[in-house]
């Protein structure tokens, strides 16, 4: 991803995110339909994936002048940026998990039902901002230290982009959430009830959104302080 190569690395996380589902239902239905077969499977595939994207990285990479070896000095350099992108990543998982950790403690697991099941809506923005964030940040670490001119023009419609891209959808999965459920489930009582958790949930992961392209720049720059502390 940091070499600017989104697209081997998308090509090779479809092919085998479906060789996963599909090989996923043949493993159930003709070897064993059980659980442990079915995440026996994912371990596999994934283990795959992991030397797959090792092969292709080693292979992206300049022709060294030297053997390579591991090099301490130049992990210490980083290491306040490490620490830094830790504690972020740290903080946002717990963010990002609690909500269901309060939601099942505090209400029936129908309700958690409800709440699991308008998150996978707002998942799907997720996805959308992910992908620009993955396109943008790599190319925004080069040109901070290049080409700050450039940087500025690419800031401003990155920022455009994602404002493109998100706001008339989740506009549209906000106000008519109860109706998008009752077609996708088709069962009404779902929708009434999942329908408001689900705006609420779509207009939060917009705004969420909106913070990537300044994060993504903070972290061009190597500054993680500002949002560790937020």
């Amino acid at each position: 991803m940091g070499l600017g190569r989104q697209v081997l690395y998308n090509g090779v996380s479809i092919i085998l995110s479906s060789v996963s589902s599909v090989g996923a239902v043949l493993v159930l239905y003709a070897v064993s339909p059980t659980i442990q077969a079915f995440f026996i499977w994912l371990v596999a595939v994934n283990a795959v994936k992991t030397i797959l994207l090792a092969v292709f990285l080693w292979r992206s990479l300049a022709p060294a002048t030297r053997a390579s070896r591991f090099d301490f000095v130049r992990l210490r350099s980083i290491g306040r940026f490490a620490a830094g992108i830790t504690g972020i990543t740290f903080c946002a998982l717990i963010l990002t998990q609690s909500d269901k950790l309060v939601v099942s403690k505090l209400f029936s697991l129908k309700i958690l039902g409800y709440y699991s099941l308008a998150s996978m809506f707002a998942a799907g923005l997720s996805m959308i901002v992910t992908s620009v964030f993955n396109t943008i940040f790599p190319r925004f670490s080069v040109l901070a230290a290049t080409d700050e001119p450039a940087l500025r023009l690419l800031y401003y419609r990155s920022t455009q982009l994602m404002a493109v891209l998100i706001f008339p959808m989740a506009t549209i999965l906000a106000l008519f959430s109860s109706e998008i459920l009752l077609l996708w489930s088709r069962n009404a009582e779902v929708a009434r009830n999942a329908g408001p958790i689900m705006s609420l949930l779509v207009i939060g992961s917009a705004l969420n959104g909106l913070c990537n392209p300044p994060y993504a720049l903070q972290l061009a720059y190597g500054w993680t302080s500002m949002w560790l502390r937020m």
